[in-house]
């Protein structure tokens, strides 16, 4: 294989572009893949240019599980976009990596539980809701109902099953005793 196309491939890897965005020049000339010079030789420079207006943005998954983590004592939330088959373990590590803080020194909670790490984090459910807006106005949560689109939204059925694109108004119901 060519040094440039396997240069090419490496650095499209690590960029996550494709390919054919990728222009790459050596000593100021355009050059292809398969055409290695032959006057190449270690340390020399290979220029390459995307195209990022062609890169398209990735996009998280249709099930995937946006998670916001915040650290004792302060107000900032980060978000985390996870796979629903993704372990707390993984999301402790990457929150960990992110802070250069070390895995044993963090403990996640949840509801002010402890995570255990070999578990998956649940989508967040209708539910959650409820038992928030339920505190909030000092109702029981059976008295909250979320209604959209006319459909009454079912407590243990994740958001991400009423297929929500961001627009959408939930109304609040609350049933009066």
């Amino acid at each position: 294989m060519d040094v440039f196309q396997v240069l090419l491939d490496a650095f499209c890897a690590k960029l996550n572009v494709p390919t054919h965005l990728v222009r790459m020049s050596f000593d100021g000339s355009p050059v292809l893949p398969y055409e290695t010079p032959e006057e190449v030789a270690d340390g020399d420079q290979v220029d390459m240019v995307v195209d990022w207006d062609q890169v398209k943005a990735p996009r998280a998954a249709a099930n995937a599980v946006r998670v916001r983590v915040q650290r004792v004592g302060s107000k900032k939330t980060q978000v985390f976009t996870i796979a629903p088959e993704m372990t707390v373990k993984k999301l402790l590590e990457s929150f960990c990596s992110l802070h250069n803080l070390v895995p044993a020194t963090v403990v996640l909670k949840l509801f002010g539980e402890v995570l255990q790490e070999d578990v998956t984090i649940e989508a967040s459910k209708v539910e959650t809701l409820v038992a928030k807006v339920s505190r909030k106005r000092h109702v029981e949560a059976s008295q909250v109902k979320f209604v959209i689109d006319g459909d009454a939204m079912h407590p243990h059925q994740p958001f991400h099953s009423y297929d929500l694109e961001g627009d959408e108004i939930i109304d609040v119901k609350l049933a009066t005793v």
